[in-house]
């Protein structure tokens, strides 16, 4: 504390003395230099002979003179972009500078992104940075690169300072100041617009497809889009509510207020090609932010090649599928017929009738007026075809299967021709008939084990009417009943042999007869 306080006496008497002599110094030359010119103007003499005198100050020993210089890279900067201050310090001595600290505290403009440096560390705490660099010998100097992110609009400067333990015989030189850079907002909004279609016809419609997009790096304000369509296109809608388009113009507007950086826009526009030529459409978007790069900002589709309509062949094709019997017995032979027919108003051509058959049915055979007929046993399934059917005329396909298994059966049919079909909804036919059958037992064994204890007759339910008749050798009726529940046990007979009669028939067929013999064993 003693050695402390004796230094700064020390410079303190140092400076007294140094003050003392510049004054005197200075009263002696201001002598001089009256003396020098009386002397003069008493001889005549007219020329000024310069005097000149240099002045060497002593600093205290253990001072230093720490120097500060702050320059940034760009005058303007886009908002989003970052630029660099290079902040350089030197010590000119007599004395090693200790401790040396440099500060900067960023405007509002700026926020931190990362720094360089030639010596020591750096400390952020939000806008103020801190560069330790450590002790400055004399005669050296260190280097900063600070780098900083643009993310507000406006002009600023920036202030670093510099400061050490040592003491700083000349303070004019501890800041600097950057110069003043201009900071604005810009957005890189472009515009790309493609063509559904490539080549249509006349009364066509096609969609152009509007993409506006923002690289950045600031929001985009206010975009515009203008498109002016072509004269041999006519507006027919677009997917966004808010674009006007004016019939006499042919101009077509997109406005929206703002486009946040990486963003994009689209807009569908739909239009009718009317006129023979070549289309070709150009689009231009606009922002009231500054726009970096321009060469983005049009965008022309692909010529559309618009041809003369032609108008295509139609030719109304039908089919109608039937069957000569809705309710077969198994094992019977029933007939599909087909009706094919052309409504015009054009000739079909390649005319093409396909069929599965149920599983339940087997092709027998087949009989036609006209085209090729081929079936496939793997499939079950035929193929007629027919070169050409004019309009107005009918063709018959008859097709004879056999019922095989009791059920319903559904079939469908279909009809095609290469030629457009404006009614689709007659192209296919499909036709459901049932397959009886009864299946009657020749024995039944009546002994009470509840196994084939009553004359059981398959497919009975199949029929809404039925009779039986059950006769002995001598053709006394031993058992009769209208609608037979196959419940008969026969227990009030012997075993032996009797002899039956089975009518059954439905609402849309006629009555059927079935006779037959069936034994009676008791174990």
């Amino acid at each position: 504390m003693n050695d402390r306080s004796h230094r700064s006496g020390y410079r303190r008497s140092y400076y007294r003395r140094q003050r003392m002599l510049i004054a005197v110094f200075i009263f002696f030359v201001s002598i001089i230099f009256l003396a020098s010119f009386a002397v003069s103007k008493d001889l005549g003499i007219r020329k000024n002979f310069p005097v000149s005198f240099k002045i060497k100050l002593q600093h205290p020993p253990d001072s230093a003179d720490l120097v500060i210089n702050k320059t940034v890279n760009v005058k303007s900067v886009a908002v989003g972009k970052t630029i660099i201050y290079s902040i350089n310090i030197n010590n000119k001595g007599p004395a090693d500078a200790k401790k040396v600290v440099v500060t900067d505290t960023l405007p509002n403009e700026l926020v931190y992104s990362s720094s360089t440096v030639s010596s020591g560390n750096v400390e952020v705490d939000g806008k103020y940075i801190s560069w330790n660099v450590g002790d400055l010998l004399k005669k050296k100097a260190e280097s900063m690169k600070l780098t900083v992110t643009v993310v507000k609009e406006g002009n600023f400067r920036n202030t670093a300072f510099v400061r050490s333990e040592t003491v700083d015989h000349c303070k004019c030189n501890d800041k600097s100041v950057s110069t003043i850079v201009s900071a604005k907002d810009t957005a890189d909004v472009s515009i790309v617009k493609t063509s559904s279609k490539k080549v249509v016809n006349e009364g066509d419609t096609l969609s152009y497809l509007i993409k506006v997009s923002n690289e950045g790096p600031s929001p985009a304000k206010m975009i515009k889009v203008k498109d002016i369509l072509p004269e041999n296109m006519t507006f027919e809608s677009a997917s966004v509510a808010a674009v006007d388009y004016d019939v006499i113009t042919r101009q077509l507007s997109w406005n929206f207020n703002v486009l946040e950086a990486g963003q994009s826009q689209f807009l569908i526009v739909k239009v009718k090609a009317v006129k023979v030529g070549i289309a070709s459409n150009t689009a231009v978007v606009t922002a009231d932010t500054p726009d970096p790069v321009k060469c983005n900002n049009v965008s022309t589709a692909e010529d559309v090649v618009i041809n003369v309509k032609i108008v295509p062949k139609k030719a109304d094709v039908s089919i109608v599928k039937s069957a000569d019997k809705q309710y077969v017995p198994v094992s019977k032979e029933f007939e599909y017929v087909f009706l094919i027919k052309n409504a015009g108003p054009d000739t079909a051509r390649q005319v093409v009738v396909k069929d599965t058959l149920n599983e339940k049915t087997a092709f027998y055979n087949y009989k036609t007026e006209d085209g090729l007929f081929a079936f496939d046993n793997f499939s079950n399934s035929f193929l007629w075809t027919l070169d050409e059917l004019a309009p107005g005329k009918e063709i018959r396909i008859s097709v004879r299967v056999i019922a095989t298994k009791i059920g319903d059966v559904v079939n469908r049919a279909t009809v095609e021709s290469a030629v457009e079909d404006p009614i689709m909804a007659n192209n296919t036919s499909t036709y459901m008939n049932k397959i009886t059958g009864l299946r009657i037992p020749n024995v039944f064994t009546p002994n009470g084990d509840n196994v084939n204890d009553t004359f059981q007759i398959e497919g009975l339910e199949t029929w809404s009417h039925n009779e039986i008749s059950i006769m002995n050798r001598w053709g006394g009726n031993v058992f009769k009943k209208e609608n037979y529940m196959n419940d008969w046990d026969g227990s009030q007979l012997q075993p032996g042999t009797y002899y039956y009669v089975l009518t059954v028939k439905n609402e849309t067929t006629d009555q059927q007869s079935f006779t037959g013999w069936v034994a009676i064993l008791r174990k």
